[in-house]
C-alpha cells in the first residue's frame, strides 16, 4: 500500500534549494508577505507531475488527505492533483470524493495558490452548488434563507 510518507520522500528526493528560493519570492513566502511561513522543497512541475502519475493509482483518499495536511507546498500541491485524477477516473466514487474534498477543513488546508490548480473539478462543484441553490429557492424565491442554507450544507458536510 502507498502511504503518504512514501509518496513525501519521493517528492523530497527531487528538491533543489535554488528552486525553492525562487518559489519563495514566486509565492511571497517571506516575512510578512502573503504566504509567509509556507515552505517550498524547489521541485519542477514536471517532477511533481512524474510523482503524481507514479502513486496516484495505488493512494488511498486517507493518505491523500495527510499529504493535504503536509507543511510542504509541494506535498499538497500533490495531493489536489490526485483528487483530480482520482476524480475524473471515477465513476461510483464521485460522489464519496466530492464529499470530501468540499469538507471544509480540506478547502482551507489547500490554500488559496492551489485552488486554481483542479479548475475543472472545482467547476463542476461550483455548477452543482448553484443549480442546488437555485432549485431550492426558486419555490419560494427567499435568496435570504440561502446563507442559513449554505452553513446548513457545509455543517452536514
Amino acid at each position: 500500500m502507498i502511504t503518504a510518507d512514501i509518496v513525501f520522500k519521493d517528492l523530497k528526493s527531487h528538491s533543489n534549494p535554488a528552486e525553492a528560493e525562487k518559489s519563495l519570492r514566486y509565492f511571497k513566502a517571506g516575512k510578512g508577505e502573503y504566504a509567509e511561513g509556507d515552505k517550498f522543497l524547489g521541485m519542477q512541475l514536471k517532477d511533481v507531475n512524474d510523482i503524481i502519475k507514479k502513486y496516484v493509482k495505488d493512494i488511498s483518499l486517507a493518505e491523500i488527505e495527510k499529504l493535504l495536511q503536509n507543511p510542504w507546498h509541494e506535498a499538497r500541491t500533490t495531493a489536489v492533483s490526485m483528487l483530480v485524477k482520482k476524480y475524473e477516473k471515477a465513476d461510483e466514487k464521485k460522489k464519496k470524493l466530492l464529499t470530501f474534498i468540499l469538507k471544509i477543513q480540506n478547502i482551507l488546508i489547500i490554500g488559496i495558490w492551489l485552488i486554481f490548480l483542479p479548475l475543472k473539478l472545482l467547476g463542476l462543484m461550483f455548477m452543482k452548488l448553484v443549480r442546488l441553490i437555485y432549485y431550492i429557492s426558486l419555490p419560494n424565491q427567499n435568496i435570504f434563507g440561502l446563507r442559513e442554507f449554505l452553513y446548513l450544507l457545509v455543517s452536514i458536510l
